[in-house]
């Protein structure tokens, strides 16, 4: 596979292969194990406190985390459309490096940097549009997230006025469900 591949796309993968890894290792070990205890924790407090709003939540859930899924699908998908890009642009300028002589022998230099050009260019845009999505992808989980908290709002309000729950106990479920 590394002889099947350019210079330029090796270069790309390596890099970014290795900052992911770097990033997981630094960052996502912890925050994994962080992350399930709270969950775990979480939802034995909120099913200890109201199992019926706790299964509201459960139906709204897998409905969200559907939706997440997708956008996740998407944002891996132009990842790696830009990852071949990055690797275009960059085995373009690794052979305009390594062929300079030849280049120079037969005055092409003004086709190469157009290619060059090109590629960064199209690069550039790609780019472009992915951090559009990823910047879109956060706010949407967020709403997302605030109306799976607001329908949790009407029921347990519904409960709370019909005396089923006491208010303190209904803004103590609220906020465990927010954390």
């Amino acid at each position: 596979m590394l002889f099947r591949s350019s210079t330029g796309d090796t270069i790309s993968r390596l890099t970014n292969d290795t900052t992911v890894l770097m990033n997981f290792m630094r960052h996502g070990m912890v925050d994994i194990v962080m992350q399930t205890t709270l969950l775990v924790g979480s939802l034995f407090v909120l099913f200890k406190m109201n199992y019926r709003l706790l299964l509201i939540m459960c139906i709204i859930l897998p409905i969200v985390i559907i939706i997440i899924y997708f956008l996740g699908i998407y944002t891996k998908k132009v990842t790696y459309v830009s990852q071949n890009m990055l690797a275009r642009t960059v085995s373009v300028l690794q052979e305009a490096i390594q062929g300079v002589e030849v280049i120079k022998l037969f005055a092409s230099e003004s086709r190469e940097k157009k290619n060059y050009f090109d590629a960064n260019t199209n690069f550039l845009k790609k780019m472009i549009s992915i951090h559009r999505v990823t910047t879109l992808t956060i706010p949407i989980i967020e709403v997302l997230g605030f109306s799976a908290l607001l329908i949790v709002f009407w029921f347990g309000g519904k409960d709370v006025l019909a005396g089923k729950m006491s208010i303190g106990a209904f803004m103590a479920f609220f906020t465990s469900a927010a954390a």
